[in-house]
């Protein structure tokens, strides 16, 4: 009989983590239970969560840290591939241009673009912040896709956790029988 303490406070265990991380997103809407009203912490704090979001997309920080990003680098590595491909359709449209176009003067035409839009980066960087700020709105925020992918989040966090709370248990267990033999 006794062994059965440590095999139960280890389900104990397990059963407690599991029902914790299940209580961070389930219920998803308020259950009342006489003066007593559960609901999940990710659902019950959804509101503070798009407050939250809210001011990290609405906020000039956003547009600094876009502003910020230095993307020349793939910036130009993508307009030097996509400038040869224009290029080379140019030619194969326009025959006559091959006799224009050598190495010498389409390295300068890639160097020219790659350098006025470079010169232009700042710029662009700005105004698609602003424009995301402006346009952002947690309202259209997919928060049935967030939840969900939190919950899946916290079950594959939990898994160790359960488990780590059985090894709790049972060695809980393990204590209560060594006691209860010092005892009896």
């Amino acid at each position: 009989m006794l062994y059965w303490i440590p095999i139960g406070s280890a389900v104990a265990g397990w059963l407690a983590v599991a029902i914790v991380g299940k209580l961070t997103y389930w219920p998803k809407h308020p259950i009342s239970i006489g003066p007593l009203v559960i609901q999940g912490a990710i659902p019950k704090e959804r509101r503070n969560l798009a407050d939250v979001v809210a001011k990290l997309g609405s906020s000039s920080g956003l547009v600094d840290q876009v502003e910020k990003l230095d993307i020349r680098n793939e910036v130009s590595t993508m307009l030097n591939g996509r400038i040869d491909i224009v290029l080379a359709k140019f030619v194969q449209q326009t025959p006559i241009a091959a006799m224009v176009l050598n190495d010498a003067i389409k390295i300068r035409i890639k160097e020219l673009v790659i350098s006025e839009v470079a010169n232009e980066l700042p710029a662009l960087q700005r105004s698609i912040a602003t424009k995301m700020t402006s346009q952002f709105s947690p309202a259209s925020l997919d928060w049935k896709g967030i939840e969900d992918t939190v919950e899946r989040r916290i079950k594959e966090a939990i898994r160790p956790a359960r488990w780590l709370g059985a090894a709790v248990g049972f060695i809980v267990g393990l204590l209560q029988v060594a006691l209860w033999s010092l005892v009896a």
